[in-house]
């Protein structure tokens, strides 16, 4: 039981991080994810992706600040694609 919460809160955090919508990733780790739904594991889910926005927020400020290294300014772009 532990290992599906474990995925289902990866799962909700990932969603959060990729698209910015922490409550987008818990009613996607609710429809797709989850066979077995409890009260505690939304709370669970949703603490976990919250903490992904304010962390995703969080770095989106330090690469505007020009201190990323390798990222692109205002965002997560790996690769320089300006030249």
């Amino acid at each position: 039981r532990d290992r599906r919460d474990l995925v289902t809160c990866g799962c909700a955090a990932g969603v959060a991080a990729a698209f910015r919508a922490p409550v987008g990733g818990v009613l996607f780790a609710l429809e797709e994810v989850t066979s077995w739904w409890r009260s505690h594991l939304m709370w669970r889910v949703f603490f976990t992706s919250a903490v992904v926005a304010v962390v995703v927020r969080s770095a989106m400020n330090w690469c505007d600040s020009g201190k990323c290294g390798h990222f692109g300014a205002g965002g997560f772009i790996i690769w320089d694609i300006s030249g």
